[in-house]
């Protein structure tokens, strides 16, 4: 696949992490139809799987022909990033204007989700934030489990989770520990365990705050795209069927994430419901009506 160049249509460029399927690929498929003037590079840890999906998107709508590459991209490998940062630095073309931090597991043991849910966020904004200018978009997809593990945790570490000026270097003092120790380290801090996944997410979001300080110049946003029809989802139905489980479409999952990386005045460093809302840090909150249906109508 070309890389993009100055004379593409496209006048501004879009990463999407973990593209490859489920929510990941719903948004890309969103934002070829809807913006035809974005560029999208679909993150793909296996660069022949992306392959394959450019193609099937591409055979559905044509329109995105030269408007849309795979970006070979595995955000657990910090050599991965940088060589996705490299690429972007040669292509030129459009400049980046939005990073969707999709990628994420739910199995393996506490170290292997820390460094796709957490560390993956920061690699990719580290390595590709640099492309981002002004008024720049990261979107990083979180889940309700955060909130739902911060409601287990003990008063100091729900204090932890939700304040606003949580530092960085005590941020990073306790996903070191996590990786190093396993879950072990979280019992020895007092925290909830088993939660691999929600302690993830909470950190999250967490770390969506940190960004947001520490770039003021971009806006970040975490979001829950709700209980989504995916692989990673399913994984949670408890038994149930996808519909007694009342799971969306990953389309509709992506609902959230294309407005939060399109609408105009997102708050940064905030934490939104899948209906486009703030919500809280250390509680779930019930979706109400969309704010897009609600501004549409």
């Amino acid at each position: 696949m070309p890389a993009p160049t100055a004379s593409d249509r496209a006048a501004r460029a879009v990463v999407v992490t973990g593209a490859t399927r489920g929510i990941g690929r719903a948004v890309v498929e969103g934002l070829t139809a809807r913006l035809p003037e974005v560029w999208v590079w679909l993150g793909a840890r296996d660069a022949q799987r992306g392959e394959a999906v450019r193609g099937q998107l591409l055979a559905a709508r044509p329109e995105a022909e030269g408007r849309l590459a795979v970006l070979p991209l595995d955000v657990a490998d910090e050599d991965s990033v940088a060589a996705a940062a490299s690429l972007l630095e040669r292509a030129g073309g459009p400049p980046l204007w939005g990073i969707v931090n999709n990628a994420g597991v739910a199995d393996g043991n506490l170290q292997a989700v820390l460094e796709v849910n957490v560390r993956g966020i920061d690699r990719v904004c580290r390595r590709l934030g640099r492309f981002l200018g002004p008024g720049g978009r990261v979107v990083n997809v979180s889940s309700a489990a955060g909130p739902n593990y911060v409601a287990r945790c003990p008063p100091r570490w729900r204090r932890f989770f939700t304040d606003p000026a949580l530092a960085r270097p005590e941020f990073e003092a306790l996903v070191t520990d996590c990786l190093r120790g396993g879950p072990e380290a979280l019992r020895a801090r007092g925290l909830p365990w088993p939660g691999a996944y929600g302690f993830s997410k909470a950190l999250a979001n967490a770390l969506t705050a940190i960004l947001a300080r520490e770039h003021p110049e971009w806006r970040v946003a975490a979001c829950t795209p709700g209980f989504v029809d995916t692989e990673l989802g399913r994984r949670f139905l408890g038994g149930r069927s996808p519909a007694e489980a009342g799971m969306k479409t990953p389309a509709q999952g992506a609902e959230v994430i294309l407005y939060l990386l399109t609408a105009p005045g997102i708050a940064s460093g905030g934490y939104y419901g899948s209906d486009g809302r703030p919500s809280p840090l250390d509680r779930y909150r019930e979706p109400g009506p969309p704010v897009w249906k609600e501004a549409a109508g």
